[in-house]
């Protein structure tokens, strides 16, 4: 057998198998690449979720903000009273009884 030819059958078995290394670690490069961009957007999925959540939380806090800030004195006044002092509720029938007091 000539030499060209020995020397041809190892440079095609020798490129074949580099070809060889260099698609299957091509393969599980893109394997790995994919897994990691499919758990990124699991997670990404998840903070969206999360987020919005909140959102909708905070924006019910936000609507609830005039209700709290609405107050009516004489309840406030009653309520401070009745926790600071020993308060005693009498019914009055009319105003001989109010000036009796």
């Amino acid at each position: 057998m000539r030499i060209d030819v020995k020397l041809l059958a190892v440079l095609s078995d020798v490129l074949f198998f580099l070809l060889s290394l260099f698609s299957g670690s091509a393969l599980l490069f893109l394997e790995r690449v994919v897994t990691i961009e499919t758990e990124r957007a699991v997670a990404l999925e998840a903070l969206n979720t999360r987020l919005r959540a909140e959102l909708f939380d905070l924006q019910d806090a936000y609507r609830a903000v005039p209700a709290k800030l609405e107050s009516d004195p004489a309840v406030l006044l009653t309520e401070w009273a009745e926790e600071t002092f020993t308060v005693e509720r009498r019914a009055h029938e009319d105003r001989a009884a109010l000036t009796a007091r």
